[in-house]
């Protein structure tokens, strides 16, 4: 339909909004629109974090810039992405490592890099500091938990160091003792495979094979969100939500924003997990040790002796009671619902093993 026909049918209004609507696909038609979510990014900002608005729009324009082919991804998810950066108060795609939006395909994806989980957890005012290293075959290191919990490492400086066994976070705290959190070479590989399920296992844009992750930041940011569970927080809403949506990218989900038709106007971002994946990751991070004692209970259970099935009301938003089977020769069935806990073994099978990605994933 030409533009005589359009003109004549549509009120002028519309036929003066359709015929100005920018071209997304240009640097100049990005920032035109980036300017209608100028109230949205500041009720986000809330100058809280010494970011203004003007400074948010120009690193994000300049994000696009390096990266071009963020203007070919859906527009609903790079606003999206934009508006989840202010929301937790770190500038993508900067020097800085502190957060990145990435084209995945046609999809813009949302990731926090673990400078960004540091600079996060330092808004905490009770946290003095805080840091993570990576721990190997040959280094000398000793831990144990309790009443009396210690950490102990040596890292070998005679050479290689041998192969990646374990990483951990240490927290020191003003007002208390010092937290730390080891996360073993076991639970390393099964937050691994969640990632490539979700977001594609071969890739060789992926930081855990593609040579880029020397120092093993990836392993080390999986340390720091568990030692997130555990610090005390003063307000630490923003740190609790961004460990809350890096996990659920990294397993699969997207986020999709309305596009304003004016500065005006005030819209919200809308996470949706990945459907093919689990709902999100950060289950894992919640008791990562709960879902490789679910997987090695249920294979421990002897064949011969028959089970028997007990029905229990967990307490879940849905309130639907679940069946379990509990091996007679356990001597006391789970009568508390504040006992169930542990999680179900994972089924990789469910996950979705292809995606389409055109650019590094970066940590």
């Amino acid at each position: 339909m030409n533009k005589a026909i359009l003109q004549s049918i549509l009120p002028p209004h519309q036929f003066f909004k359709m015929e100005n609507k920018p071209n997304l696909s240009t640097i100049n038609g990005f920032s035109d629109v980036l300017k209608n979510y100028n109230k949205s990014i500041a009720q986000l900002l809330q100058n809280k974090y010494g970011i203004s608005v003007e400074e948010f729009y120009v690193t994000c324009v300049n994000a696009v810039k390096k990266e071009p082919k963020l203007l070919q991804c859906d527009p609903k998810s790079l606003f999206g992405a934009i508006l989840l950066c202010a929301e937790i108060g770190l500038r993508p795609n900067t020097p800085d490592g502190h957060a990145f939006i990435l084209p995945y395909g046609k999809e813009a994806k949302f990731q926090i890099g673990y400078k960004g989980l540091l600079l996060m957890a330092y808004r905490n005012p009770r946290v003095e500091s805080i840091y993570g290293e990576a721990v190997f075959e040959n280094d000398l290191f000793d831990y144990g938990y309790g009443l009396n919990p210690y950490l102990t490492h040596k890292p070998f400086r005679g050479g290689d160091r041998g192969s990646l066994v374990a990483t951990y976070s240490v927290c020191k705290l003003k007002d208390a003792d010092p937290i730390f959190t080891v996360v073993e070479k076991n639970e390393l590989a099964l937050v691994e495979n969640l990632s490539k399920s979700a977001m594609g296992s071969n890739s060789k844009y992926s930081p855990y094979h593609n040579g880029t992750d020397v120092h093993n930041y990836m392993q080390i940011k999986v340390a720091f969100k568990k030692i997130s569970k555990i610090i005390p927080q003063s307000s630490g809403f923003e740190f609790s939500t961004a460990i809350d949506y890096d996990s659920r990218f990294q397993g699969g989900a997207k986020v999709i924003v309305e596009i304003p038709s004016d500065s005006n106007e005030i819209v919200e971002p809308t996470i949706m997990d990945g459907s093919k994946s689990m709902s999100s990751l950060q289950n894992t991070f919640d008791d990562i040790d709960a879902l490789s004692n679910a997987f090695e209970t249920e294979q421990e259970l002897p064949k011969e002796i028959p089970a028997k099935e007990v029905e229990i009301v967990t307490i879940q938003k849905s309130e639907v009671k679940e069946k379990i089977i509990v091996s007679q020769e356990i001597p006391s069935v789970i009568e508390d619902e504040e006992d169930m806990e542990g999680l179900p073994p994972i089924n990789f099978s469910d996950f979705s093993e292809e995606m389409n990605e055109e650019n590094t994933s970066l940590f």
